[in-house]
């Protein structure tokens, strides 16, 4: 006969099932909508990440840019030349 707690650990991988199990709502009217939750977490977390990583990307490649700016701008005044833009 298998227990509860026994049950827990077959399903370590599975967070739904043990928060169902938690919870008490397995097998209830509100299965259908904790998956929908669930799949709305995911769903919007995946959104946020990529949204993030899509900054990070263009604000990376923005000071990389930049720096190439920079440093010709840096050896130019170095060697009495001046840049465009600085004057």
């Amino acid at each position: 006969m298998s227990t509860e707690s026994d049950q827990g650990t077959e399903n370590d991988g599975d967070v739904e099932s043990s928060e169902d199990r938690f919870y008490g709502l397995e097998g209830t009217i509100f299965d259908e909508e904790i998956e929908r939750f669930a799949r709305l977490r995911k769903d919007w977390i995946q959104k946020l990440v990529a949204a993030m990583s899509r900054g990070f990307e263009a604000r990376s490649r923005e000071y990389f840019r930049n720096k190439r700016t920079w440093i010709k701008e840096g050896n130019a005044s170095i060697h009495g030349v001046h840049s465009p833009s600085s004057i």
